[in-house]
């Protein structure tokens, strides 16, 4: 059963070239990386397991952890990966964090056609629905952990969302092999750790039924957002700027024609369709009280984990800082850089802020060009002004490594 659900889920991505395996150690991904060597013999000529061991340092063991991955990598002759992370923690939690650093790495070692295993099974979708469903959020994101999902170049699968953890226990015991326990997962003061060792028993105690129950009480809501998400991206067309190229913004004028309630849901949808990670209800509903009433001229912002929201102009921008997502377009006038002209000894660079007010610049004022560019505060920080034997060339963006404007 267990090696079915995996030939499965393998062979639902065919293309895929390098299948990499979420290795922690733990019971799960030990039942995971068991499956994928009885799976070895079914593989393309062109196709390869790997495991990524992910070493967050915030265990004593973790070592000890991470030499035995790649002991029983090297056992069964599978590639395993190992990096260390250090975890950012400013405004979130020890597991956002460590989830956050875990998705990054996989997402650097995830290649165009390759999929990523993670071990994620019943039990786990389980407390995940009764989490959303104690937390302050909105009832729309009370939905099934995905089977599988885009993420990074490739795509991110689970074959063993539909087996109980005592399944991958019984057949790991079975195969005689090892597994790490993390003592964390005993800690009470974690959520989801509540949920697994106090809620989730209870509940079982009472009916069996309970996990048909939550089940399909996360599949109905699954199945409704998908019609709600095509629905919000079908809408999300119309309110998107189109001024500012590709940064992530929508409409102010546009977004005051919708009563708060569907700003609220269409916001909401945003986030998801571009991927990020929702804030709380708390930290939501400060949109209302603290960004949009703001003074013009103002530019308030939202910060939730490495999601950082700005009201800018008429406009509301998102961004992910920990994947540099402020490195995009904007401008209408911008072309290649001309690496051979930049090099040039006598070319000299300024920055917004060493180019005077008063000075005009290809015609214009600092102040003329950021409205004509549509230039928000982060695209300022990475323009230059370029000269040549004091000539005015253009607007340079640094980081983008292309002229915004070029005269």
């Amino acid at each position: 059963m267990i090696e079915a659900k995996l030939q499965q889920a393998l062979a639902s991505s065919p293309d895929a070239k390098t299948i990499y395996i979420a290795y922690s150690g733990g019971l799960d991904s030990t039942a995971l990386l068991l499956s994928a060597v009885r799976s070895l013999q079914t593989l393309k000529p062109t196709q390869s397991f790997c495991a990524i061991h992910v070493h967050h340092g915030l265990s004593s063991h973790a070592d000890a952890w991470a030499e035995h991955c790649q002991a029983v990598c090297a056992e069964y002759q599978i590639p395993c990966i190992v990096e260390r992370v250090q975890l950012d923690l400013k405004g979130k939690s020890l597991e956002q964090a460590a989830r956050e650093a875990r998705y990054a790495v996989f997402k650097r070692h995830v290649g165009t056609d390759d999929i990523l295993l993670l071990a994620h099974h019943l039990d786990d979708q389980i407390e995940t629905v009764l989490m959303r469903l104690i937390r302050e959020t909105d009832s729309s994101l009370l939905a099934a952990i995905p089977h599988s999902r885009p993420m990074g170049l490739g795509h991110l699968v689970r074959p063993f969302l539909d087996l109980r953890r005592k399944d991958l226990e019984q057949y790991v015991q079975d195969q005689g092999v090892s597994w790490v326990e993390d003592a964390s997962n005993q800690d009470l003061s974690i959520t989801r750790n509540r949920i697994r060792h106090q809620v989730l028993p209870r509940l079982l105690a009472q009916s069996d039924s309970y996990v048909d129950d939550l089940v399909l009480l996360s599949k109905g809501h699954t199945r409704v957002n998908g019609s709600a998400l095509r629905l919000a991206q079908a809408v999300l067309k119309h309110m998107h700027i189109t001024n500012y190229a590709n940064d992530h913004g929508i409409s102010l004028t546009n977004l005051n024609l919708l009563a708060k309630r569907e700003q609220t849901f269409l916001l909401r949808w945003w986030f998801i369709s571009l991927g990020l990670a929702q804030p709380s209800e708390r930290i939501f509903s400060r949109i209302w009280t603290e960004v949009l009433p703001a003074k013009s001229g103002s530019t308030p912002e939202l910060m939730w984990g490495s999601i950082r929201l700005v009201r800018c102009f008429d406009a509301l921008f998102i961004m992910d800082e920990s994947s540099h997502s402020l490195n995009l377009q904007c401008g209408d006038d911008q072309s290649e850089i001309d690496f051979d002209l930049l090099n040039d000894q006598t070319i000299e660079l300024r920055s917004w802020d060493e180019q005077s007010k008063r000075d005009r610049f290809g015609g214009r004022r600092k102040s003329e060009w950021a409205k004509r560019l549509f230039l928000t505060p982060w695209r300022k920080e990475s323009a230059v002004f370029v000269f040549k034997e004091g000539q005015e060339l253009g607007i340079f963006d640094v980081k983008r490594k292309v002229f915004i404007a070029k005269f």
